[in-house]
This record gives structure tokens, sequence and C-alpha cells, in this order.
């Protein structure tokens, strides 16, 4: 008998493939060899509007590329047209700074952290899943670099102090993915290859950071 196979995230059984990223974030051309693990429908569908809310946050970035500025153009933009609410939600209703950008006027924004962090922590326990075939159990620290952290973010020379331990040690392995313009990640194992620290990047300019709390929290 064929063994029951339970989600990545957590004891239910897995009743669907989920793509990590999810299939959205990838425009036609962009779509070969998809990565997928077995989900459950709550760690699958029910979280859907978590992805569109880290897919629109990821393409208003400065940093990201091409694709991400077309996506963004092509798909963001019309479902927030049609959907005023989601607008205003998504960039008014926090508050706006005035910063440069190459020396250009432009403006940060605040946004939900924590939904973002819980978007990006089920993609960087899939893909551990996917890479390892186990699955990652630790609390992990996780870390959007290019989301600068709002103005009020408490802890913030701990948090930058962390995100100086979470870069340390050269991510040489090659970089993983069909479709690296779009989305590549990378391990970095300890010498017991144990604590395994994770780098994902996001259309080559939204990096982020996923780690063990157990590296991290010995930094104050």
């Amino acid at each position: 008998m064929k063994e029951k196979t339970t989600c990545y995230m957590c004891e239910r059984l897995a009743t669907t493939k989920e793509h990590v990223p999810p299939r959205s974030f990838f425009p036609p051309g962009f779509r070969k060899d998809l990565i997928t693990v077995p989900s459950c429908d709550i760690h699958n569908t029910e979280k859907s509007k978590d992805d569109e809310y880290l897919r629109s946050l990821i393409t208003i970035q400065y940093e990201v590329n091409i694709q991400a500025r077309n996506l963004f153009s092509q798909k963001v933009m019309k479902a927030l047209q049609r959907r005023p609410n989601l607008l205003r939600r998504f960039f008014f209703s926090g508050k706006t700074y005035p910063i440069l950008v190459d020396g250009e006027p432009s403006l940060a924004i605040t946004y939900d952290y924590e939904r973002v962090i819980k978007a990006l922590t089920c993609i960087a326990k899939a893909i551990h899943f996917y890479h390892f075939g186990t699955k990652w159990d630790e609390k992990l620290w996780v870390l959007p670099v290019s989301a600068t952290f709002p103005p009020e973010q408490e802890n913030a020379e701990t948090q930058n102090a962390r995100l100086t331990v979470l870069k340390t040690g050269p991510f040489e392995t090659q970089k993983i993915g069909k479709n690296p313009e779009i989305f590549y990640y990378q391990f970095l194992n300890n010498e017991d290859n144990v604590i395994k620290r994770l780098r994902m990047g996001f259309f080559e300019g939204f990096i982020v950071y996923a780690v063990s709390h157990s590296i991290v929290d010995h930094v104050a």
C-alpha cells in the first residue's frame, strides 16, 4: 500500500500540489519545471490572499528586474484597479516616507510585516521540503533584506546585527531554480550539517534569508 503523504507544513494529509513560489509569480515564458510540494488545502488555497499581497510588495521594490515591473503593470495593477479597496489598504493604510533613490525623490510605504513574514516562511519551509525531503520543523527567523524595516520597528539594532549573522558565510553553491530571473535559492550548511541557512532571490533583486532561531538567538 502506498504511504500517505502529509503536508510540508503540518501533519494533515496532502490533498494537492502547491507551487513554490506561487505560480502567479511566474510570467508566461518563465514557467519551466516549477517547484511543487505536497500540501493540504489550508496551506495552499486558503493563503492565496497572503501570496497576492507578497507578490504586490515584491514587484514594487526598486531593486527588482524588468520581469517584476512588467508583472506589476500587467497583473498587479489590474487587480488593484478592479478592487479599489485593496489599493487603498495596500498603499495608503499606513504611513509614507519621502526617500531618495539614486538621487531622485520617491516614497517608502509601511506594510503588513507579519503577513509578509508568514508568507515567506511558508515558501522557505516548502523549499526545504523540496530540497531535502524533510520538514523544516524549527522555528525560523526570516528577513526580507530588500524590504526595509518601518521606522517604528522595535529592536532595529538587534535586527541589523542578526542580519549580519545571516549574511555571514559564503553562499557559493549554485543558484537552484529553472527560472532564476524569477526565483532561485541557495542553502548553506554549517559543519555538522544541521543548522541550515537559506537565501532566496525573487526577480534578481528581492533577497530573503531564512535560518533557525538557534543560530541568531545569541545576538544581543
